[in-house]
């Protein structure tokens, strides 16, 4: 109701991470386990998740954190958008001990937003999709995301 969206920018998968050493590839061993989701992340996308796992949450302020705790055994699992998480594997140097686990939980769609009180929000956003449609349509756009390691949708 606030803001005006693009059309989706990029698409990517919310996934669950957790130490490779253990069961947890398994769904049946998730039951009545840790989920880390740092605090003021959206629980929507994992709401029946929680439900159904009975999942106990620990929110620390950053993703990094949930990684760290996870890398220690603090949280079992971590939800979050497979392109962040395997950066931040990789960043934390945790290959080979932290990775995706379990089926997709949701799509994480992007968008250029723009606030509906800018006078020329509905310009902007007709804009901008028409550059994007063009950058499809020529190519670029798959260069962009290869270069980027964005998923290319």
């Amino acid at each position: 109701q606030r803001f005006v969206y693009s059309q989706a920018i990029y698409r990517e998968q919310i996934r669950f991470f957790a130490r490779l050493d253990g069961n947890l590839a398994d769904d049946s061993h998730w039951y009545e386990k840790t989920l880390c989701i740092p605090l003021g992340w959206d629980l929507s996308q994992v709401e029946t998740h929680i439900v159904h796992y009975r999942f106990k949450l620990e929110q620390p302020s950053h993703i990094e954190n949930c990684f760290n705790m996870n890398d220690v055994g603090r949280v079992s699992l971590i939800a979050v958008n497979r392109q962040v998480g395997e950066s931040l594997v990789a960043q934390l140097l945790l290959q080979n001990r932290v990775g995706p686990v379990g089926s997709v939980i949701a799509q994480d769609e992007n968008y250029f937003i723009v606030s509906r009180s800018h006078p020329r929000a509905a310009q902007l956003i007709n804009d901008f999709n028409r550059g994007l449609g063009k950058i499809r349509r020529n190519g670029r756009y798959r260069q962009i995301v290869e270069n980027t390691s964005l998923p290319s949708d």
